[in-house]
């Protein structure tokens, strides 16, 4: 018994000391937390906290979206906006930041691979990405995992309601304030029917749809309401389109179009809407904001509106601040991606400022409390939920006219 005592104590000894060992040899830290499977949290933890006590080297924040996506690299220019502006005015706490950006194509597998890689760099404090609904569903419980504080500045905040995380953020109003945007809008100018033409399921354009047929009351007539809904799948089949809509023509009194999808798709429907007598008001989803649609020959003598959360005309001192620094590195006006790509790296530095900290949990939590004044999109301040969600929220309807997005009053 006394033996047995004795082997117990000293086993107790032993594994007292290696745990002291191994908690002050950063090299093995480093190894064995970087092992699959293993959530690289504390050692990140503890990398922040080294940084901002030495308080010289460079704040680095990951940025994952698809590059060869004209929104998407207008986005990246906001963003890079944001970085030039902190590091010329003082860095965070007088750290310089610092961005490493990956290109995940739109690919769901290379949204994984990329934030696993940054997650494995324990140096990272943030990723910007998740930029798309499905690419940020599967990182966002990939970041948490590994204690990487991840804010989206695209995707709709409905992304984020039942995600259960404390380091996730979206900077971006829900799909279903958008919704009721579009139906105020056509309530008050008095186009009570619509027809729907929905992408395929499991994308933000038929979520889009599915958000507004919610929102828009039916009479039992049917003549209010969603009163027409056809599903297109890609390649877009355009006979098939032009029988629905001939039908609809025919044997439905519709006074408006709702078009969800991708921009080639958009953009067929709509030519082929030109060649029918019916002459709805369009009305397209928010990520249709795109130059190329402001300047396409399929929208000519059509009416379109859409949704948006950017109003470059906007009086406000920091939106003419934004766009001539803007234009002044970039040589062009910026979009509303570059809006919201600029407006969420800045609230994520103001974050960290105010927490005097890098250390994600403790930036998370000061992200929780802030109230965000000098943002340039179309809501007075930025503020979180206690889901991470967007709190404040501004939605302006938009018409394209003479290549550009202008703000109907």
């Amino acid at each position: 018994m006394k033996n047995l005592i004795i082997i117990l104590l000293l086993g107790t000894v032993i594994f007292l000391l290696l745990s002291i060992f191994y908690q002050n040899n950063p090299a093995l830290v480093s190894q064995v937390e970087s092992l699959g499977g293993i959530s690289t949290a504390p050692q990140r933890a503890r990398a922040a906290a080294r940084a901002d006590r030495k308080g010289t080297e460079p704040v680095i924040i990951g940025v994952v979206g698809h590059w060869q996506d004209p929104s998407s690299i207008s986005m990246l220019e906001g963003i890079r906006t944001a970085a030039l502006e902190i590091n010329e005015t003082g860095g965070i706490n007088g750290r310089k930041v610092k961005l490493m950006m990956v290109n995940d194509r739109n690919k769901l597998q290379n949204s994984k691979d990329a934030a696993q890689w940054l997650c494995n760099n324990p140096d990272v404090v943030a990723i910007i990405g998740g930029t798309f609904y499905h690419n940020f569903t599967c990182i966002a419980a990939l970041c948490e995992f590994n204690g990487m504080l991840l804010i989206s500045p695209s995707v709709t905040s409905q992304g984020a309601d039942d995600k259960n995380s404390n380091l996730v953020f979206v900077n971006f109003p829900s799909i279903t304030e958008f919704a009721d945007k579009v139906s105020n809008f056509l309530k008050k100018r008095k186009i009570a029917s619509v027809a729907v033409l929905s992408p395929s399921e499991y994308n933000y354009g038929y979520f889009f749809c599915n958000a507004v047929d919610c929102v828009m009351k039916r009479d039992i007539a049917g003549s209010t309401g969603v009163v027409a809904r056809k599903v297109y799948y890609q390649p877009i089949n355009r006979d098939l389109i032009f029988s629905a809509m001939k039908l609809w023509e025919d044997n439905i009194k519709y006074k408006s179009m709702l078009i969800g999808g991708n921009l080639e798709a958009t953009k067929t429907i709509l030519n082929v809407a030109r060649n029918l007598k019916v002459n709805p008001v369009f009305i397209l989803s928010d990520e249709m904001e795109k130059q190329q649609l402001a300047e396409s020959k399929e929208i000519k003598g059509l009416k379109i509106f859409l949704p948006s959360v950017y109003n470059a005309d906007s009086p406000k001192p920091q939106v003419k601040k934004f766009r001539k620094l803007y234009k002044k590195h970039f040589r062009n006006e910026p979009t509303v991606w570059s809006a919201q790509g600029y407006d969420t790296l800045m609230v994520l530095a103001a974050a960290m400022k105010n927490a005097k900290s890098t250390v994600p949990a403790e930036v998370a939590a000061s992200m929780q409390k802030i109230i965000y004044r000098n943002n340039v999109s179309a809501a007075s301040t930025i503020s979180f939920n206690e889901n991470g969600e967007l709190k404040n929220c501004k939605i302006i309807m938009k018409y394209p006219e003479n290549g550009t997005f202008k703000v109907v009053k």
